[in-house]
């Protein structure tokens, strides 16, 4: 599975699957209602939103490879930071709902109580969006620099990489 991901799938499409984390506004009415911990609310608004906006311009600079405003070290560095950003979100999450199940961390944490994220959009996000979201995540943390500059057996590049670069398919 790695390695169908790394020479078949473009990084500018992972990066462009963070682009639903924009669904982190969804979670402004329960917060609004008081459905939700103020601080799962909060931070479940400000650093979703955050990622899922800035995948936007992501996507669109690797695609159209549009990296100008940095150098190829400069851009590595800004996809490290957003994929580490992006995974302290995720795993922070988890830990907030462990905290809430647990009612342990005072009020912003723990009210109201853990058994009103039953309902939806919760159980999508839990489920389902975050495990996905981490696992881009950390493939791309962890193989960054094959995703930046592909290799590939037998001297073929990747065929997204021999499209961007012009080269025939």
């Amino acid at each position: 599975l790695r390695g169908f991901l790394l020479n078949m799938v473009p990084l500018w499409s992972m990066i462009a699957l963070h682009i639903y984390r924009l669904d982190g506004l969804s979670i402004v009415l329960p917060l609004w209602k008081g459905n939700v911990p103020k601080l799962i609310g909060f931070q479940t608004i400000v650093l979703d939103v955050l990622m899922g906006a800035t995948a936007v311009p992501l996507t669109w600079m690797l695609y159209t490879q549009r990296t100008r405003p940095f150098s190829k070290r400069g851009f590595k560095d800004v996809l490290w930071f957003w994929n580490s950003l992006g995974l302290y979100d995720l795993c922070s999450a988890y830990l907030l709902l462990v905290l809430n199940y647990a009612s342990v961390g005072g009020s912003l944490i723990t009210e109201p109580p853990f058994s009103v994220l039953g309902f939806h959009p919760f159980p999508l996000l839990i489920l389902f969006q975050v495990p996905l979201a981490v696992a881009i995540h950390v493939l791309c943390l962890t193989n960054m620099d094959e995703l930046i500059e592909p290799k590939s057996g037998g001297g073929v590049l990747p065929l997204h990489v021999r499209r961007l670069r012009g080269m025939p398919t």
